[in-house]
């Protein structure tokens, strides 16, 4: 039985049940993968947590020059570099010089008892509180990075949904709803930002509602894996403007040759509590 699931996992289920499979359960990525973007912004969301744990102007560059530093190099187009990633944090701090919010704690997560048979993993970048006039409460923090614009839907957005439920369960308090910090990431020549903030409100029904919604999808799960029958969806071949990493390995007839010379085993664990058992 699959008891411990998180918002990544439960992404990769709904997008596609055998992708599901494949990352999840088999532990597999591809053996080459262009992941110097994802790094960027790993690096870029380093930089903010020192940045708002500690109002250090060093600090946050060293965080983010201390993981950039391997990655260095790998993008040929020149875009995502040491040099535009600190003028990236540099017009960060001279945009935002003040805040409508006080931080409460940054690099917030754990794992709760979602019902009796499930855990629900979950790790959001900071708990804020609300000072702007016009609201008055708790919010999660979430810091984003991409490239694509507009591709992010803040409501409904089960993520940031999951994220809301586990703070309540933190702070035994009222949690309001989401600040979205959001950085994209433009140009084909240099890198280009644009910076982009937004408040997502959340009821308690609509919390409610992502919680059975959740609980519906982990049943599902448990069912394709006790029958040992993984379905593929097809329309999510394409998501997102690129093929699906595993689309070759859904069509070979040699599946086990195709992962000895494309995958490798990467377990998923975005923070400690995530893999405790996803099998």
């Amino acid at each position: 039985m699959i008891e411990i699931f998180d918002n990544t996992s439960l992404s990769y289920l709904k997008l596609c049940p055998r992708k599901y499979y494949y990352r999840m359960v088999l532990d597999l990525v591809p053996a080459v993968s262009d992941s110097y973007k994802a790094e960027f912004g790993i690096a870029v969301h380093l930089a903010w947590d020192v940045w708002y744990r500690t109002g250090s102007i060093e600090g946050m560059d060293k965080a983010f020059t201390e993981h950039w530093m391997a990655f260095d190099g790998q993008d040929i187009a020149g875009i995502r570099t040491m040099t535009s990633g600190l003028n990236l944090l540099k017009r960060y701090r001279e945009t935002y010089q003040t805040e409508p919010f006080d931080i409460i704690q940054v690099e917030v997560g754990g794992s709760f008892e979602i019902s009796t048979k499930y855990i629900y993993c979950a790790r959001f970048d900071g708990l804020i509180k609300w000072t702007a006039p016009g609201l008055d409460g708790n919010m999660v923090l979430e810091n984003k990075t991409s490239a694509r614009k507009g591709y992010l839907i803040t409501r409904p957005n089960a993520q940031l949904d999951g994220y809301v439920w586990a703070a309540r369960q933190i702070t035994k308090e009222p949690v309001i709803g989401s600040y979205l910090n959001q950085v994209y990431i433009t140009g084909k020549i240099k890198l280009g930002v644009e910076f982009v903030r937004e408040v997502t409100l959340r009821t308690d029904e609509e919390i409610d509602e992502w919680k059975r919604d959740a609980i519906r999808w982990m049943d599902l799960c448990n069912d394709f894996y006790n029958e040992g029958h993984w379905p593929c969806n097809s329309n999510s071949c394409t998501a997102f403007g690129r093929k699906c990493e595993y689309i070759l390995l859904c069509t070979s007839l040699d599946k086990d040759q195709l992962i000895r010379l494309m995958f490798k085993k990467l377990p998923w664990s975005s923070h400690p509590e995530i893999r405790k058992c996803m099998l």
